[in-house]
Parts: structure tokens; C-alpha cells; sequence
């Protein structure tokens, strides 16, 4: 009976820590990895930032190949200053474990630039030249130079709070099922297996709890010092961002000299421009006036060529129209003869036809007279005519009609051998049917 209570025990100690949550029911010791945020790069692909929040550190990109806007975060870049809109760059994908879509990583200028606007047209550099003001604003730098570094560290901070929380609630979750364990040992006293195996739980949990408490400790001191080193990067970008704003103002002040050593260059660039071109436009005067006398001499020259090539075509057009009469002359004279060949042709050839029908036409004469003797029973075709000499042809027809009639093969051979007279008829005085008429009695 105390058994039978026992493996109840278990049954129901394991049935508890069915209902608590798989992770925390049978926790291994915990060890702090790192997160995989990224699947495997692809290839690399060119495109324009279409647009970046710089404060924001984030952005989307316009491909070249045509294909969905690419979006980019500042963990992707591989520069130090941020990208703005218009740069071209050129990246790889990743596909983001937090949100399975893909985003641009390792994200590089690649020095080319949108094409500028055509110039118009040329003129004297001197009048398009314009030197800069000398108290032109430049360009305000970034106040981010290092935005990438920064949002790095912030999201390791990030990282390492979430999984402190989490394995906080982890030991929140294995005190319970200690609690649980621990209770259900008091109720199985009577079994010894039951508490044995219960208290072997409670020790391995223990330690595991131990295992879990120490490693949220290394997590929390990572955390900490994941703060404190973000702490010490945002210093340093301080720093960094004063000190390129001192460079920068001294970088301004050395643009507005040299923009003003520009300008007074500029100007004595445009005297010396405006004398060459004065200087150009006389002598392209004095090479008009020469180009004008050299046109006037070409096209007198010209039209007295001009004249010369019209006698000429005139003379060869008179040669062409004679050679033209005499070719039409001779193919008429061709058609002619030919006219009259194909008249002879066509005469040979029916002189032909007609006698090769009169060949035929003997030919099937002669095969139908072999055919008639055949069936008279006559050894040649001059034996059937002088046999058919006398026949009458009318008469022919009629007796083939009137013996056609006969089927039996017998009494048609008898009826033929009666009209010929060479069977003699003797009556049947017995016979009823036969009257003999006596001719002494007429």
C-alpha cells in the first residue's frame, strides 16, 4: 500500500511541475550567449538613400536593380559619419531574427555621385566666373558623428536588461516550484522512496537555483558594465564632437581667406580673359574678311565648273538617247525573230501532237480488232476482217440481243444451230400439242 502511495506521490509531483512553464520546470544552468540578431549577408547591392533620421540613427534605401526599398539602421554602417539623402552606397541584406524582414548591413559610400546638370553654353570663362561671397555659410557639420558606436552600445544595454529580467523571472518561477516540492514532501512522509526522491529534487533544484542565481549576477555585473561603458562613449563622443567643432570653425575661418584670395584672383582672371577676347574677336574679323574673298574666288570657280559639267552631261545625255534608239531597234528585231520561232515551234509541236494521236488511235484500233479475233476464234487480224467482210452490223446487234435472253447455255446453243439450218426439226406425231397439216388437204 505505502508503494502504491508513493508512485501517487511522483505522479503528482510531476503533474505540478507540468502546469509551470517548460523553461523553469527542469532548469539547466544558465549560461550567458550571445543573441544571434542576423542571418548570413548577401551579395552586395547598390542603391540612393532615399532618406535618414540622423537623431534616430535609421532609414530606407532605393535600390538599383528596381526592387523594394532596402531599410537601414545605423548598426549597419560602415563609416563614421551618418549617410544623408542623395549618397550612394553600396550594402548587403540580412534578414533580422526580431522581425524576419530584411535590412541593409555594412553600408559604404561608394564615392559616385548624381549626375550634375548639363553646363550652358560656352562663353568667356570670365564673365560666367563668380567668386564666392566672403561671408558665405558653410555646410553645418553633423552633431553625430559616431551615432553608429552610440545606438551599439545602447542596444548591448538594452540586451543585457532584458535578460537580467528574464532570469530574474526565472528564480521567481523555480522558488515556486521548490515551495511546491516541498509541500508535497511534507504530505508523502509515509512513503521513505517518495521523500528520498523529493529531497534528491530539492537538492539538485537548489543548486541548479544557485547555478541561476550566480550566472543573473554575471549577467547583472555585464549590464553594469555595458551601462558604464556606454556611460564612457558617450563621453568620448562629447569630446570628439567639441573638438571637431573647433577644427570646423577653424576650417571656416581658413575657407573665408582663401575664398577672398579667390575672389581678387577671379577678378584679375577676368581683366586677362577680356583682353584675349578682344584680342580673338579681331583677329576672327580679319579672318571673315579673308574667309569672304576666298568664297567670292570659289564661286567663280564654281560656276565656270558648274557650265563645264552641264555641256558635258548635255553631250553624254545626246549619246545615251542614241544608244537608247538603237538598243530599242535591235530588241525589237530580237522579239521578231523570236515571234517567228516560237511560230514554228508551236507548229512542229501540234504536227507532233496530231500524229501522235493518229499513232494512237491505230494503235487501239489494232488492239480492238486483236481483241474481236481473239473472241471469234481467228489466229490474226486478216482472218477476222475477211470473216466480218459480209456482216451486217444492225443484224449483229440483233441476234446478240435476241440470244441474250436464253439463260440456259444448252438451249442457246440449240436456238443458234436452229436459225443456222443445220439442225433438222422431226415432229412428234404422238404429241397433243402438235397439228400436222396435211397439204393435200389445202
Amino acid at each position: 500500500m505505502r508503494v502504491l502511495f508513493a508512485v501517487q506521490s511522483l505522479l503528482a509531483v510531476s503533474s505540478v511541475s507540468g502546469f509551470i512553464p517548460a523553461p523553469f520546470h527542469l532548469v539547466q544552468p544558465s549560461q550567458h550567449r550571445s543573441i544571434e540578431l542576423f542571418a548570413t549577408a548577401t551579395e552586395e547591392i547598390t542603391g540612393t538613400v532615399k532618406w535618414y533620421n540622423i537623431e534616430r540613427g535609421y532609414g530606407f534605401i532605393a535600390r538599383d536593380d528596381g526592387e523594394a526599398d532596402m531599410y537601414v539602421h545605423a548598426t549597419g554602417l560602415l563609416t563614421d559619419e551618418p549617410i544623408k539623402e542623395g549618397d550612394h552606397v553600396q550594402f548587403a541584406t540580412e534578414i533580422d531574427r526580431r522581425t524576419n524582414k530584411p535590412k541593409a548591413v555594412s553600408v559604404e559610400l561608394t564615392g559616385k555621385a548624381s549626375p550634375a546638370p548639363k553646363a550652358a553654353e560656352a562663353k568667356p570663362a570670365a564673365a560666367k566666373k563668380k567668386a564666392p561671397a566672403p561671408n558665405a555659410e558653410l555646410k553645418k557639420p553633423s552633431i553625430y558623428p559616431n551615432q553608429r558606436a552610440l545606438l551599439t552600445a545602447k542596444l548591448q544595454n538594452d540586451q543585457a536588461a532584458k535578460a537580467h529580467a528574464k532570469m530574474a523571472k526565472s528564480l521567481q518561477d523555480e522558488k515556486l516550484h521548490r515551495s511546491l516540492l516541498a509541500a508535497k514532501l511534507k504530505n508523502d512522509e509515509s512513503s521513505k522512496e517518495t521523500r528520498i526522491a523529493a529531497q534528491a529534487e530539492q537538492a539538485r533544484l537548489a543548486k541548479e537555483a544557485e547555478e541561476k542565481r550566480i550566472a543573473d549576477e554575471k549577467a547583472k555585473a555585464a549590464a553594469e558594465e555595458a551601462c558604464i561603458a556606454a556611460e564612457a562613449e558617450q563621453a568620448r563622443l562629447a569630446k570628439e564632437a567639441e573638438e571637431k567643432r573647433l577644427a570646423e570653425e577653424a576650417e571656416k575661418k581658413r575657407l573665408v581667406e582663401e575664398a577672398e584670395k579667390a575672389r581678387i584672383a577671379a577678378e584679375a582672371e577676368k581683366a586677362r580673359l577680356a583682353k584675349e577676347a578682344e584680342e580673338k574677336r579681331l583677329a576672327e574679323e580679319a579672318e571673315k574678311k579673308r574667309l569672304v574673298e576666298e568664297a567670292e574666288k570659289a564661286r567663280i570657280a564654281a560656276e565656270a565648273e558648274q557650265a563645264r559639267l552641264a555641256k558635258e552631261a548635255e553631250e553624254k545625255r545626246l549619246a545615251e538617247e542614241a544608244e537608247k534608239k538603237r538598243l530599242v531597234e535591235e530588241a525589237e528585231k530580237a522579239r521578231i525573230a523570236a515571234e517567228a520561232e516560237k511560230a514554228r515551234l508551236a507548229k512542229e509541236a501540234e504536227e507532233k501532237r496530231i500524229a501522235e494521236e493518229k499513232a494512237k488511235a491505230a494503235a487501239a484500233e489494232e488492239a480492238a480488232l486483236k481483241q474481236k479475233a481473239l473472241e471469234l476464234g481467228c489466229d490474226d487480224i486478216e482472218t477476222y476482217k475477211a470473216r466480218t467482210a459480209h456482216w451486217d452490223k444492225d443484224e449483229d446487234a440483233r441476234l446478240a440481243a435476241k440470244y441474250s435472253v436464253i439463260p440456259d447455255l444448252g438451249e442457246r446453243l440449240f436456238t443458234i444451230l436452229v436459225d443456222l439450218n443445220m439442225v433438222e426439226l422431226h415432229l412428234d406425231p404422238n404429241d397433243p400439242n402438235v397439228v400436222i397439216e396435211d397439204d393435200d388437204d389445202e
